[in-house]
């Protein structure tokens, strides 16, 4: 990194080898640079006979200054030379005189190979050079498979240049693109010579995309359908009409190196030839692993059943620096996270996301997109609205670790740990159940759904008509129901769940003994209960009761009305003035805070009811089967009890009146 060479004949800015071997692996040079006439190879200079390879290594920012010095970051007399997985940008020559190769300069006969490579942005800048502004040859066999060639300049000969003499230099471009560079002359290459013995170029062009094809005997086709010995099922651009191949600016992408991202619409997505996705030959002995693109894992060579020409694969996964993203099809796609083993899928297309990942992005976009997202035995936190998702498990991480967006359906399972959700609603009516292990949010109209498993949940309403729905632990554990008008939870063994804002609110108790704790306002609420089942509502909410053993409600304020229904065995009615305990069928009620109380027996022979006085006046009057107690602020109705018992022992002057009664009147204390 920044060497350099400095006086005429000196080679090689970083790394001068004679007729030896060199591999250059998960490197980067960048920054060396020669000067002096003649002094070859910003970066690397290999004598005769020599071989050199590049891997997953990136040459950037190297050049050559001097008179007929070329190759800005590579010059080889002859030899082997491979490059595979790698980038070469922004190097140059800046001499005059020279034969070129901005990045790339290679004498006289051997072997180039470029396979899931990037050349991009390198020049040749000198006067009276022969060009190349990516790569240049006398006469040397171009092999490029796989590769990306593009934004590179020169005065001739953008792309590749070639001395067509003739002599032996060949070029094969399989499944790659060369577009999009710059020159006066022949903007993307210069074909080479003849092939001997041959009075037709050769050139070899399969699957490719060529964006201006002066300077060659390519033959213009936009719609990739013309074949003939020199090109086949390539789109080839014109002087008067190139083809733009739509690539985004270099940039992280994910890998090691830079690369030029597909665009959507461009020409090169699905209209390689799978079978020449392969290795090309190659006189290294090298692994060269094919199943990726040139960014290696995790991403696929092939994506969507046809690979991409270029070194570039189009797929859902993208990563730049520590985050990946994920987006989605305009179909309905199915993707799973797996976040123990970074594993991340969609539609069965599986990415294992590197360890350096601390925030992955995922986008359903259009349809109905389902996200299944599986957690770890520790501790996460997700929060999840219309179609979005943010999770948090990474304490060491700031942020959000996970989030999402254009979720149709989105499946949270917990895996263990102390995990909590919170599910916020959409803008119309939505349902909220919650169950001790497992629940989930919907809206009315189906478009959207979060459901979650091993959770502690809170289900967040703001508009609309919200429901929210409670269910006891199975299994005879004693679960405890706490519900006021803004919130309500359930909380068991190994649970806690909560609901916020909602308009009505459903509980059911199936097992064990549980216990409902319910609050009214300080305005006009009224509650009825009977065996297993009670209502208690007032403005703006609804509690409807299912199952509960005990249920303790407190009106708080205002002027509440509590009604009590008897069932078909003996029923008993305890009532104070703002109080009451009603059993019934195995099942206690009692009240808190209500003024007015109305209760009836069931068919049972023996309903009892104790009515008890306030400390001032009050009345008891008694008429066929309706017995009532009054006095000031409350208000007592009993009706069809077989005994009433009336305790006037707290003071004040009690009458009663009765008439023609049908039950038996026990009193107590003083009445007149």
């Amino acid at each position: 990194h920044n060497n350099f060479t400095n006086g005429s004949f000196s080679e090689g800015g970083a790394v001068r080898i004679g007729d030896g071997g060199l591999v250059v692996t998960d490197s980067t040079l960048s920054g060396n640079f020669t000067t002096g006439f003649s002094s070859d190879g910003g970066a690397i200079y290999a004598d005769t006979g020599a071989g050199v390879a590049v891997i997953n290594s990136t040459l950037s920012g190297n050049r050559t200054s001097g008179d007929s010095a070329d190759g800005g970051a590579v010059y080889m007399f002859s030899g082997d030379f491979g490059i595979f997985f790698s980038t070469l940008s922004g190097n140059r020559i800046s001499g005059d005189s020279t034969e070129g190769g901005g990045a790339i300069a290679f004498k006289t006969s051997g072997y180039i190979t470029i396979a899931s490579s990037t050349l991009s942005d390198n020049h040749v800048e000198g006067t009276s050079s022969h060009g190349g502004g990516a790569i240049f040859t006398d006469d040397a066999e171009v092999r490029i498979a796989q590769s990306t060639i593009t934004n590179n300049t020169a005065g001739i000969a953008g792309g590749i240049g070639f001395n067509a003499d003739s002599s032996g230099e060949s070029l094969a471009v399989i499944n790659s693109i060369v577009a999009g560079n710059q020159a006066l002359i022949n903007p993307d290459f210069t074909a080479p010579g003849n092939a001997p013995g041959s009075s037709t170029r050769a050139l070899l062009v399969i699957s490719s995309l060529i964006g201006n094809n002066q300077g060659t005997t390519l033959v213009a086709d936009a719609n990739a359908t013309f074949s003939n010995t020199h090109q086949s099922a390539s789109f080839v651009g014109s002087n008067g009409a190139p083809i733009d191949p739509l690539l985004a600016p270099l940039a992280d992408n994910g890998g090691r190196n830079l690369t030029h991202a597909l665009l959507p619409g461009s020409r090169a997505i699905d209209h390689g030839e799978n079978a020449l996705a392969i290795s090309p030959s190659t006189r290294f002995s090298l692994p060269l692993p094919y199943p990726n693109d040139q960014r290696l894992d995790p991403f696929i060579r092939i994506f969507n059943s046809v690979v991409d020409m270029g070194a570039f694969e189009a797929q859902p996964l993208s990563i730049t620096g520590d985050v990946a993203t994920l987006t989605g099809t305009t179909g309905r796609d199915l993707i799973v996270y797996r976040l123990s083993n970074r594993l991340l899928r969609i539609n069965g297309l599986g990415y294992v996301l590197p360890a350096n990942i601390n925030d992955v992005q995922i986008n359903g976009s259009g349809n109905e997109d389902t996200l299944n997202l599986i957690g770890t035995p520790d501790a996460e936190t997700a929060v999840t609205g219309r179609g979005m998702l943010q999770v948090e498990n990474d304490a060491t991480h700031s942020g959000f670790d996970i989030t999402g967006r254009n979720l149709e359906v989105i499946i949270l399972d917990g895996q263990g740990g102390s995990d909590t959700v919170t599910f916020n609603d959409t803008a119309g009516d939505d349902k909220f159940f919650a169950r001790p292990t497992n629940g989930f949010m919907i809206d009315t109209g189906g478009q959207f759904e979060t459901d979650a498993f091993g959770f502690q949940m809170t289900g967040v309403f703001t508009t609309g008509n919200d429901l929210a729905k409670f269910f006891d632990a199975p299994g005879g554990g004693n679960d405890t129901l706490t519900a006021r008008p803004t919130v309500a939870t359930i909380q068991g063994t190994g649970f806690l769940h909560t609901a916020q804002n909602f308009d009505v609110l459903v509980a059911s108790s199936r097992n064990g003994s549980d216990v409902a704790n319910v609050f009214g306002t300080t305005g006009n609420d009224a509650f009825t209960g009977r065996a297993g089942i009670a209502v208690l509502s007032g403005t703006g909410f609804n509690y409807q009761l299912d199952g509960y053993a005990t249920i303790n409600a407190n009106g708080l304020g205002g002027t509440d009305l509590v009604r009590f229904i008897g069932g078909p065995g003996n029923d008993s009615l305890t009532a104070n003035p703002t109080s009451a305990k009603f059993l019934t069928g195995g099942f206690t009620l009692n009240t808190t805070s209500f003024e007015r109380l109305i209760g009836i027996a069931g068919t049972g022979a023996n309903d009892v009811a104790i009515l008890n006085d306030s400390a001032g006046n009050d009345i008891f009057a008694g008429t066929v089967s309706t017995g009532e107690l009054a006095g000031a602020g409350f208000f007592e109705r009993t009706l069809n009890f077989d005994v009433i018992r009336v305790r006037g022992v707290n003071g004040g002057t009690n009458r009663r009146v009765l008439n023609n009664i049908a039950f038996t009147v026990i009193e107590e204390g003083t009445w007149v």
